[in-house]
């Protein structure tokens, strides 16, 4: 264990891999100009594939009434597309902005552009990297693209369109038919979309469930960081801090149901360096799992901070056969409103205290956030 523990720090500190959020707040110096016109919903799926289906359309159009009842957000529907390049996708997305005013949108699956692991290597070679691309692409307007890396100019980071994803785990070597593993695909994602509806219906109760509260879980080495910075210029709410070495007291506050979990720490896709036990430095996703089975979910919010915490693909290739959640699937499967990284502060402050939603601070604020479940999630 402590050689993992040493290799996994020589990688991080080789490769910077780091998800504090340094990044330039909203200014006038920046001139920043978000066309507030730009205000309407859509939601996206791939055109006869596995989520092309009655029951889930029915529910994600239950879920934009919801959101318009709670929010007032107008919507274009559930949108079916069928493209066969990312560029594609993009300007049709960028057509929706122009034309039918769209400036958030839910992606259903990530097969609405690419398809299997060949679709990721085309566009780069690295799913993380891939899928940073992709969101970025999607983001901002071709105006705003540098060159064909799907990054902003102009913009200073600030999303024109913003954008999140909802998707299955990964089956892997499963033993049913690809028939039986897309009913269990959609009924992953209904579970996730009614959840989201339930939380759009009845806000106050839901959040009423949580302490305005976050729970910050951090590394000794970035202990620094949080008094000098992070906990009275970000969420505007009572914190708790805890060591990700203290696992009696990890738990503890997971049991607290904080409306907020944000986690400075070492991680790959389906661990956290945050202690299990005196003799286990790793958390799992099946460990996340097993708490929420026997007591509740810890947060409805979760700000990411780890290395590989956008990756939601497996290599089944070298694992035996199973269902196998990375981060992301996790946590939206067992009812995070948001799982999310790199916000910055003063955007954390705003969604913290006004009746705004992370959509709308996407784009207000500096960030390369990415967000996986419902764009249109609010805290207040």
């Amino acid at each position: 264990m402590l050689g993992i523990i040493i290799v996994l720090s020589v990688i991080f500190s080789v490769t910077g891999c780091t998800f504090f959020d340094y990044f330039k707040p909203k200014s006038e110096e920046n001139n920043i100009d978000v066309d507030e016109s730009k205000d309407t919903l859509a939601i996206l799926l791939k055109k006869d594939s596995t989520y092309d289906n009655i029951t889930l359309i029915e529910l994600l159009n239950e879920l934009l009434d919801s959101i318009q009842m709670d929010l007032g957000i107008n919507n274009v529907g559930v949108l079916p597309v069928d493209f066969s390049s990312l560029d594609e996708l993009d300007q049709f997305i960028e057509d929706l902005y122009y034309d039918e005013d769209v400036g958030y949108a839910i992606m259903i699956g990530r097969n609405l552009a690419w398809e299997g692991k060949e679709g990721w290597e085309d566009i780069k070679s690295d799913i993380q990297a891939a899928f940073h691309h992709i969101n970025n692409e999607l983001c901002f307007l071709e105006s705003n693209e540098a060159d064909n890396k799907g990054l902003p100019s102009s913009s200073f980071g600030v999303k024109d369109i913003a954008i999140s994803w909802i998707m299955a785990p990964d089956f892997c070597n499963y033993d049913k038919t690809s028939e039986e593993i897309n009913e269990m695909k959609i009924e992953i994602v209904n579970t996730i979309i009614s959840n989201y509806i339930k939380y759009h219906n009845n806000p106050s109760e839901i959040l009423g469930q949580y302490r305005q509260s976050c729970l910050y879980i951090y590394k000794q080495d970035s202990l620094n960081t949080f008094y000098e910075r992070d906990f009275n210029n970000g969420y505007q709410f009572e914190w708790t801090l805890v060591l990700n070495t203290q696992y009696d007291k990890v738990w503890e506050e997971f049991g607290n149901k904080h409306l907020i979990l944000c986690y400075a720490v070492h991680g790959t896709r389906t661990k956290l360096m945050i202690n299990k036990s005196a003799s286990d430095a790793f958390i799992t996703v099946d460990d996340y799992a097993e708490f929420i089975g026997k007591n509740s979910l810890p947060s409805l919010f979760v700000n990411y901070g780890a290395c590989e915490s956008t990756v939601f693909q497996y290599d089944c290739n070298n694992v035996q056969s199973g269902i196998y959640y990375c981060w992301p699937q996790l946590q939206l499967y067992h009812g995070a409103w948001a799982f999310y990284g790199s916000l910055p502060l003063d955007a954390r402050a705003e969604l913290s205290t006004t009746s705004t939603f992370i959509g709308h601070v996407l784009r207000h604020y500096q960030t390369s956030t990415i967000v996986f479940g419902d764009i249109t999630a609010h805290m207040v």
